[in-house]
């Protein structure tokens, strides 16, 4: 007969989740420099990210890659997954750049936009110094002081994420052989040192953060960033082995009294990234330490609310990661060219939104999918041929 595995199901609200967690990222970013910040707390999701990831890939790979499945061909697979899409963002998000430059929003030479540009490509930081103003009208004449500077990933500043998210993700190569208490190990370990680095990182915000976990995004703070895929990552994988083998948490049925559906779920992550409260840094600390984690655990055990209910989460799943990687170079493009954007915020974020779900889906569906498509015909087909056949028994 054919065994049937339970990896083969698939968490859907989690991937709705993601989906809201990535229309937080857009509307912070797209707000941030109106005066009327949006999601204030949405840097937030990047975490939630990393703990969607470490369990949605022990899910998807774990069984593969302890049946045989070889890390080359795993992460030729990851490979396939990410590139695609971050390519089509950077073939947007160059141009942007050097429109930037050359209007003199940017104070990136031609040759740091060749040399990063290149860097980037391969999926490698830019560790520079140079800065550019993100979101900002063609026609804002803002103080070099005022850029954002040293984006490791300068035509795609969102782009960093997803650097961590591959060093992750050949991590678990590693993270699928460890036992449950090294893995807690590790999970107090990162988070010791993310709490750590995040005060040290603080004190460059002369007290206005005291803590700041905002990091990996830039040259000052890019260390940081492994430290904090590394508690993440991890206890996405922590999560997906308690719920796997059913294991109770405490504060995971108190949660589950809140959130009794894929509504009530989606609202309290917004409404977690829409709070405009930092309190120092603990409200950030809360989330990523806590909630964060619970409401994946709690999402792995919530089935869709009906049809409508699955719909809206495959769709929100669906663009998550095309919205994540191409919002940024569209809405730089937008809010530099669109006739008064410093005096009609609203109106530029609402066009650099439509604009960004219309060109999501038509990017996703006639060049993205086609090219993954042919890419895993060409270069994984073998591997999952060979992984069927073991499966029969």
């Amino acid at each position: 007969m054919v065994h049937m595995d339970v990896r083969e199901k698939r968490y859907e609200v989690l991937d709705g989740l993601r989906g809201v967690a990535a229309i937080g990222v857009m509307l912070m970013h797209y707000s941030e420099n109106t005066g009327r910040m949006l999601f204030v707390n949405a840097d937030i999701a990047v975490d939630l990210f990393f703990v969607l990831s470490g369990f949605v890939l022990m899910h998807s790979y774990r069984s593969k890659l302890l049946l045989g499945l070889s890390a080359r061909e795993y992460v030729r697979k990851r490979i396939i997954r990410l590139y695609p899409m971050f390519a089509i963002s950077m073939a947007i998000g160059i141009p942007a750049l050097i429109a930037a430059a050359m209007i003199g929003l940017a104070d990136y030479p031609l040759r740091s936009i060749i040399v990063a540009s290149l860097d980037n490509l391969l999926f490698l930081p830019y560790l520079g110094d140079h800065g550019v103003a993100n979101m900002v009208s063609g026609a804002a004449h803002l103080p070099v002081e005022k850029y954002t500077v040293g984006e490791i990933f300068p035509a795609n500043p969102s782009a960093w994420s997803l650097f961590f998210e591959m060093c992750a993700s050949v991590a678990l190569l590693v993270l699928i052989r460890l036992q449950r208490r090294d893995l807690i190990k590790l999970i107090i370990a990162s988070a010791i040192l993310l709490f750590g680095t995040g005060v040290l990182l603080g004190f460059e915000h002369k007290n206005a953060i005291p803590v700041f976990f905002g990091a990996g995004w830039g040259t000052r703070n890019f260390f940081a960033g492994f430290i904090r895929v590394s508690y993440g990552f991890s206890m996405g994988v922590l999560i997906y082995s308690l719920h796997e083998n059913q294991t109770p948490l405490k504060f995971g049925r108190a949660l589950s009294a809140v959130i009794r559906n894929d509504l009530a779920l989606y609202l309290l992550f917004a409404v977690a990234i829409a709070c405009p409260f930092g309190m120092k840094g603990l409200y950030p600390m809360a989330v990523i330490f806590f909630v964060a984690p619970l409401m994946v655990y709690c999402g792995a055990n919530i089935a869709p609310t009906g049809r409508v209910g699955a719909r809206v989460a495959h769709f929100l799943g669906w663009m998550s990661y095309p919205i994540y990687c191409l919002h940024f170079p569209i809405g730089r493009l937008i809010f530099m060219y669109f006739p008064g954007s410093e005096h009609r915020p609203a109106q530029a974020i609402a066009l650099s939104v439509a604009l960004t779900i219309v060109i999501s889906v038509i990017v996703t569906k006639l060049l993205e999918e086609p090219v993954r498509t042919y890419l895993t015909k060409k270069f994984a087909s073998r591997a999952r041929v060979g992984l069927k056949a073991e499966s029969v028994v």
